[in-house]
């Protein structure tokens, strides 16, 4: 079956298909994800998660987010939003809405590598390592 393409320019050349360009087109990697609030940049993440911990009760956010690749980036995605409906606690691991034993089960968990680390919120003293300082300012919190 061969079929003719029209176009409305007739001096346009269609170009024949370049398995090579898909293929690097297709293959390439995602390096990492803009993170947007409200149309403004607030973050370069790796994976495919994002805790936005600067929010305020009640308050409506809308986010998007733009894939990285080495060499250029994607179009912002479509919006989503949604309203913060509590303050966050600090060392809150599982959101719940209160600090106790769980979250420090899920910290040394995250410790252990059995659970996937969440730095914003596991790493309390924000030394940039999850360990047992963490565990011991939560521990301290739930007895103060």
């Amino acid at each position: 079956d061969n079929f003719d393409y029209l176009t409305s320019e007739s001096d346009r050349e269609i170009a024949e298909f370049d398995q090579g360009i898909f293929d690097e087109i297709n293959n390439r990697e995602i390096v990492g994800y803009y993170v947007f609030r409200d149309a403004q940049f607030i973050d370069f993440v790796v994976g495919n998660f994002y805790y936005d911990l600067d929010v305020i009760s009640g308050v409506e956010y809308c986010y998007s987010v733009s894939a990285v690749y080495d060499s250029a980036q994607s179009d912002l995605s479509y919006e989503s939003c949604a309203e913060s409906i509590a303050d966050f606690v600090v060392g809150d691991v599982n959101f719940d809405g209160s600090l106790d034993v769980t979250d420090i089960i899920l910290v040394i968990n995250m410790i252990f590598e059995s659970e996937e680390p969440n730095y914003l919120v596991a790493d309390i003293n924000d030394d940039g390592i999850i360990n047992v300082l963490d565990i011991i300012l939560m521990a301290n919190a739930i007895l103060n």
